[in-house]
């Protein structure tokens, strides 16, 4: 039996224990090739209730095979679009942007002081 692969997120590196400058050469390579686009300040998702928000994340492509994971996504996420709704703004973009986080570096935006909650 043959196994089909859809896609491959990251080409692995060459050497099986590749060093952090590797890893970061190989990073600055795509970020280089693959520049981040532009934010943009709303779009139609951008404005939707947060009931038609978390039935758009909670469904497919975002729906993962597994039921714990799947609760464990819809708890999250239900528990993110809580902490937006505290925030100020009309849209979710705008609310997000109101926290701060997206001027944090990776896993720092959770510990958030400007997280009101």
């Amino acid at each position: 039996m043959t196994a089909i692969v859809k896609h491959v997120t990251r080409k692995p590196l060459e050497t099986t224990n590749a060093t952090a400058e590797q890893a970061q050469a190989r990073n600055s390579r795509l970020r280089e090739q693959f520049p981040a686009r532009t934010a943009e300040r709303w779009w139609p998702q951008t404005a939707q209730s947060s009931e038609e928000t978390l039935r758009r994340l909670t469904a497919p492509p975002f729906l993962p095979a597994a039921n714990g994971t799947r609760a464990g996504r819809r708890r999250g996420v239900t528990k993110l679009l809580h902490w937006l709704s505290s925030q100020l703004g009309e849209t979710w973009q705008q609310r997000w942007m109101a926290t701060g986080a997206e001027d944090l570096c990776g896993a720092a935006w959770g510990g958030n002081s400007h997280s009101g909650g």
